[in-house]
């Protein structure tokens, strides 16, 4: 059964820190700051359930999302509306790899 993050979004199981691979370079976001949307782009270079969580500064889940994609480039609308102005960290997580990028929302 795969370990989930309290919130049913499963995550990479890492059993020593040196299998962990961070690459910022494969998440992106536009605009940042952002006000109504966020584009967020992503590249994955395998198949696999990416996992997408929005944390803000306090550490809580504001947002997430699962996608089953194949390898390649990527790209997601996130609607702001419903999310407060301040600062935010979005991370994307799939296998052993894992990205992030902070995101300010501002309206």
């Amino acid at each position: 059964m795969p370990t989930t993050n309290g919130q049913g979004l499963p995550l990479p199981v890492v059993t020593n820190i040196d299998d962990l691979i961070v690459n910022n370079e494969a998440l992106s976001l536009a605009p940042n700051p952002a006000a109504q949307q966020v584009r967020i782009q992503y590249e994955i270079a395998s198949r696999a359930e990416v996992s997408f969580r929005l944390y803000d500064m306090t550490g809580r889940v504001v947002w997430s999302n699962e996608v089953n994609k194949v390898a390649g480039a990527h790209d997601m609308t996130l609607d702001l509306n419903q999310i407060a102005p301040g600062s935010y960290t979005l991370i994307m997580g799939y296998d052993n790899r894992v990205s992030y990028q902070r995101l300010q929302v501002a309206k």
